[in-house]
């Protein structure tokens, strides 16, 4: 959580306004946050409940729900405002296609649609492959002990580009209302946006190699929640063709991703 809030605030010292990274860090840091006040207290017992002057969580308990509360308890921010807006602010063609068609220039779209059937295109191939390989085929900036995690990374990233825009293709409108659908895409946004602050923060700080088990849990733990919501997603998912298709294309060797010990 400090890796994703630090990374958030480098780019707003840069000027940029990350509005769709904002929502993330404010949604896990919040949700995250009372999870552990939660388990504190459970182990604290009676002292944790009895307020006083040697009561370290008590406040702390009562606070927790003021801080998830915005938008509706956390609901909207996952189900709504992390893909929602990120759907169209970070694709490629969409935003450019709907300017396109509002001015009524056929020409532009046209072209931008082919690009855009290309794109699909592009990410079906390369889910397929990455997922056959398990990544193994995909660059990284790095040959150390975090390479594999790239590699994980650009295969997941793959897999997200492909999942909206086949859902965007089949459900079109609705894909605003059907929220929990839109939640699996923006907790899978969500997770690679985690494991990508942590490694930056690996990186920036010398890649010391006694942070490495830090790092291995932090993204570990990122990996398995993208590729759970994925599998729920598909689980999920009205049309059971497309579905289905989508399966063999993502996981065409099955899942691989464990929850990391501790």
């Amino acid at each position: 959580m400090d890796a994703a809030a630090t990374l958030i605030t480098y780019g707003i010292m840069l000027g940029e306004k990350p509005a769709v990274l904002s929502a993330i860090v404010k949604y896990h840091c919040t949700h995250r946050g009372q999870q552990s006040i939660v388990d504190a207290m459970d182990i604290a017992g009676g002292k944790g409940i009895m307020l006083g002057e040697g009561n370290f969580l008590a406040r702390a308990y009562q606070g927790a729900p003021i801080a998830i509360t915005v938008e509706g308890a956390n609901i909207l921010t996952r189900s709504m405002m992390i893909f929602g807006q990120g759907a169209i602010r970070c694709h490629p063609y969409v935003l450019e296609e709907m300017a396109a068609a509002q001015n009524k220039d056929v020409n532009a779209f046209d072209k931008l649609l082919f690009k855009h059937i290309g794109h699909v295109g592009s990410n079906k191939v390369r889910s397929f492959w990455l997922g056959l390989t398990r990544g193994l085929t995909s660059p990284t900036p790095t040959r150390d002990a975090t390479k594999r995690y790239y590699q994980h990374l650009n295969r997941l990233s793959a897999n997200l580009a492909l999942l909206s825009d086949v859902s965007m293709a089949v459900l079109g409108g609705s894909l605003k209302r059907r929220e929990r659908i839109s939640a699996r895409l923006g907790d899978v946004l969500s997770q690679l946006y985690l494991a990508s602050s942590v490694l930056k923060r690996y990186d920036d700080e010398g890649r010391n190699e006694a942070d490495l088990p830090l790092v291995h849990w932090g993204v570990q733990d990122a990996l398995y929640q993208a590729e759970q919501a994925i599998d729920d997603l598909l689980q999920n998912f009205p049309n059971r063709f497309v579905a289905g298709a989508m399966r063999v294309v993502i996981f065409p060797t099955g899942r691989h991703y464990l929850a990391p010990v501790g």
